[in-house]
């Protein structure tokens, strides 16, 4: 059985911060909107140490560019996005 490991690339303000927000990651949605409706990203994370309350929450109108996939293939951009409720 082939089993892929999955991956997510999350930039905010062009940094790459997938890393950091594993271990924290609860989910993560894309809603690819039909015509006249913005495409959408989602993301939850759990916050036990208060880290998103503090200097890596992020604000609105920062820039995030997702995309999605399986290691070793050619990732699936999901778009570009822009913080509106930190």
């Amino acid at each position: 059985m082939d089993l892929r490991e999955l991956f997510l690339s999350l930039r905010i303000n062009a940094v790459e911060v997938a890393d950091d927000l594993a271990p924290h990651l609860i989910d993560f949605a894309w809603t690819d909107n039909l015509h006249g409706k913005a495409d959408e990203v989602a993301v939850t994370l759990r916050d036990d140490s208060g880290l998103w309350r503090g200097p890596w929450r992020p604000e609105k109108g920062d820039k995030v560019i997702a995309s999605i996939g399986y290691q070793g293939y050619p990732p699936m951009p999901c778009g570009e996005f822009e913080v509106d409720i930190p």
